[in-house]
């Protein structure tokens, strides 16, 4: 005869813990099954078990696994878990839960984190002791979700966090003391009226603020962006100002501040000094003037100036001398380009349909370059003519 004892594992999930071992051989006789002590009855013996009072719990904690949770698995999980542990990756899509109550002994998450098309849950209850994501952390499209402030205690996630498609997340300020190298993006959340959630976050790869359509305004970050990381604002129709990217500063990989239909100024960026790469200010219909590019020195990668409605100069860019490609295109109130006063080299440069564009001078300096003019209601002839005079090695086209 063999004694054999069985934990009551209550999930069929990856890393649901081994079973306990078998009892010894029916040879030592009676005594065997004597000396066998299990108080809860869950068929862990009491040397074996971390809780022999508590039949639900019998491992110390999760150490591994790659968790692929379901409506009925969720609020299993940790049933028989004595202490928070870690698993591989934690993905919960797709499900029909209200709430993650159940995950509490889940601390640390090597892989990624996903919580994604979730159309019931309301909360993010369950993973108060998670506390660091090696991965990435998405949360994508759970409409139901507003706010995240039942995981205030992460403090890492190590290849970014990304946040985008829910309906009703207001704010996520209880991440503020949460911090990642990796790229960060709200995309597409039409409720959210606060980014105080990055007050935590020191040096991201990238940061993406796209499609919020009601945040009017940046929280106060002490961010700075990697050398080779890019700051997208895009999209978001009633964003006033962007002063709270003041404390950004250093040089960026690429800067794009398009389709903002509120924004009036670009002041919050006055700490950035260089863009390696592209630098894009476009469909943004209120935006009257370029001084927060004031710092920008040295060489600017390309410029595309576009379809800003209300610019009338770009006073901002005086201290760049080098652009590979200039387009100045479709800005209707523009009148000179004596912000450029300071530019001295680029490679192609095209200034199209600007109605008001008037005055040319602020290219007088440049000693290289291929130059378009074409459709700029206001130019005339004459002023492209005085424009060549002035300059040598380069080749101008004009065409009314």
């Amino acid at each position: 005869m063999r004694l054999q004892l069985t934990p009551v594992c209550t999930l069929a999930v990856l890393a649901c813990g081994a079973p306990p071992p078998n009892g010894q051989d029916s040879d030592t006789g009676a005594d065997a099954e004597t000396d066998l002590v299990d108080e809860d009855g869950d068929g862990v013996p009491a040397s074996e078990d971390c809780n022999d009072a508590d039949s639900t719990r019998w491992i110390w904690g999760p150490n591994g696994g790659h968790l692929d949770l379901n409506t009925n698995s969720v609020g299993l999980f940790c049933d028989h878990y004595c202490s928070a542990g870690w698993v591989d990756r934690l993905w919960i899509r797709d499900t029909g839960v209200s709430s993650l109550v159940g995950l509490e002994c889940i601390q640390e998450v090597v892989g990624d984190v996903r919580i994604e098309r979730n159309e019931v849950l309301t909360s993010v209850e369950g993973l108060s002791n998670l506390q660091s994501v090696g991965g990435a952390f998405y949360l994508d499209a759970n409409p139901g979700l507003e706010n995240l402030d039942d995981i205030g205690q992460l403090e890492f996630i190590g290849s970014g966090l990304h946040i985008s498609n829910h309906a009703n997340l207001v704010q996520f300020d209880s991440l503020a003391s949460m911090d990642t190298p990796g790229t960060v993006s709200l995309f597409n959340n039409d409720a959210l009226t606060s980014v105080g959630g990055l007050l935590g976050v020191t040096l991201p790869a990238n940061l993406f603020i796209d499609d919020n359509d009601a945040l009017e305004q940046l929280d106060d970050l002490a961010l700075s962006l990697q050398g080779d990381g890019q700051l997208f604002v895009t999209g978001n129709d009633n964003l006033t100002q962007i002063n709270g990217l003041a404390g950004l500063s250093g040089s960026l990989a690429g800067l794009q501040i398009t389709d903002n239909a509120a924004l009036t100024q670009l002041d919050g960026l006055l700490g950035v000094t260089e863009v390696t790469g592209s630098l894009t200010v476009e469909n943004n219909p209120l935006l009257q003037h370029l001084d927060g590019l004031g710092s920008l020195t040295g060489t600017v990668g390309s410029l595309s100036l576009g379809y800003n409605d209300a610019l009338t100069g770009l006073d901002g860019l005086s201290g760049v001398s080098q652009i590979d490609t200039v387009t100045v295109i479709g800005n209707p109130t523009l009148t000179d380009l004596n912000g450029l006063t300071g530019l001295e080299e680029v490679i192609e440069l095209f200034v199209y349909n600007n109605d008001a564009l008037t005055d040319v001078s602020g290219l007088y300096q440049l000693t290289s370059g291929n130059l378009y003019f074409q459709g700029n209601a206001s130019l005339t002839e004459q002023a492209v003519i005085d424009l060549i005079a002035e300059i040598d090695g380069t080749n101008v086209s004009y065409a009314p």
